[in-house]
């Protein structure tokens, strides 16, 4: 993104719903979900359920993120920064 000059990237809606329903399928295939505990947010009183850390291991998360960079991004919006960003680009 440095080198690009871009401060900031956001999923599409389509996309961030279908990565949530994955993550959902594969937390819903444990015992994860089954029990009331701080993965599911039961420690927050009022706080919808939901399982929040991603359970299909890190080469299925790899591969995903291979997939999408191969499709040039198509599921992500970018945008520049006004001013040139600063660092270093490896």
């Amino acid at each position: 993104m440095i080198a690009n000059n871009m401060e900031t990237v956001e999923a599409n809606v389509e996309a961030e719903e279908a990565w949530s329903k994955h993550c959902r399928e594969v937390a819903e295939a444990t015992l994860f979900t089954k029990t009331e505990s701080w993965y599911t947010g039961a420690n927050i009183p009022g706080k919808t359920r939901r399982f929040l850390i991603y359970l299909g291991g890190a080469g299925a998360y790899r591969q995903k993120c291979t997939e999408i960079a191969e499709n040039g991004y198509e599921e992500f919006t970018f945008e520049k920064s006004p001013a040139p960003i600063q660092g270093s680009v490896k």
